[in-house]
């Protein structure tokens, strides 16, 4: 349902909008389209699925209503708990795709984000509690499964797409190695990176698109930012100001860059081709693949 701060004709207008194929996109990435619509008072950020249900790759079902109401609870967590989000006002029923979430429109400009602020904003998301068990992400299994059956079905995938013989541990193998972080219960946003942090002036003021959330071990946060080459030292600086990160050993921390190293496998090889990056990709996969142990 959506918020009743929005009146029915001005959720009529944007159905509408969407409907005629209308309004201002504003940015997007491989799920979702940004519209922005304003109404002469306030100015909306819409997001809008490119399909109900997204198969790809990495995902071979998931919905498109449950990312976006999904997208409103976390959102809407993160304000009250005073963190940098955007205010979101709910789902809506319509449009090309049959769902779209109306969020407030925030100016922001290109400058870049501070590694420092965002290590203190990440260390607070992970401290604050979690009010629900599991994400859409986590395909209905607790964490340390979810990891073990998603490495194998990927690799498996990018195995058939690439050719590459990928010498993985065992889906149970995984899951063992994982299940004794029974702390490992936080809120992981698990997509930091310079397009989903909104800034003005270098300061953050709001992590968006959480299609991506799990809750479990916040060492899965700091495996993915190295694989996306982010400056990790300079955030864990700022982490370390607001909260400590509780020690994993080698293999634990491989197995969470291997997960990150071969979604983005697939990202490169099949749902943005780029053979280049899709090349590279694969070398880290089986890079890491050495490094843990027999």
């Amino acid at each position: 349902m959506i918020d009743r701060n929005l009146n029915g004709d001005l959720l009529g207008k944007i159905r509408g909008l969407l409907e005629r194929g209308e309004g201002e996109p504003v940015g997007g990435g491989l799920e979702f389209q940004i519209y922005r619509f304003d109404d002469g008072a306030h100015s909306y950020a819409v997001r809008v699925p490119r399909a109900s249900i997204f198969r790809n790759a990495n995902d071979p079902n998931t919905s498109a209503k449950a990312l976006l109401k999904q997208e409103h609870a976390i959102v809407s967590h993160c304000l009250s708990a005073c963190l940098p989000a955007v205010r979101s006002y709910g789902v809506g029923t319509g449009g090309p795709c049959g769902s779209f979430l109306v969020q407030d429109y925030i100016e922001h400009d290109e400058s870049e984000y501070g590694p420092e602020e965002t290590g203190r904003v990440l260390a607070a998301i992970h401290a604050m509690p979690v009010p629900f068990e599991r994400t859409v992400a986590h395909e209905g299994m607790p964490f340390a499964r979810l990891v073990g059956q998603r490495l194998i079905r990927r690799a498996e995938r990018l195995s058939k797409i690439s050719g590459a013989i990928l010498n993985m541990p065992s889906a149970n193998e995984v899951e063992r190695c994982l299940s004794d972080r029974p702390h490992a219960h936080r809120l992981l946003h698990l997509d930091v990176r310079p397009s989903n942090m909104l800034c003005v002036r270098g300061r953050l003021i709001a992590l968006i698109d959480w299609s991506n959330a799990l809750v479990g071990d916040p060492n899965m946060e700091v495996a993915r930012a190295q694989e996306y080459e982010l400056p990790v030292a300079r955030i864990m600086q700022g982490y370390r100001q607001v909260r400590e990160l509780e020690p994993v050993n080698d293999d634990v921390f491989t197995l969470y860059r291997l997960d990150a190293a071969i979604m983005l496998a697939l990202v490169f090889a099949s749902e943005a081709p780029d053979a280049e990056r899709a090349k590279r990709q694969l070398v880290r996969v089986m890079q890491l693949l050495t490094t843990l142990s027999p």
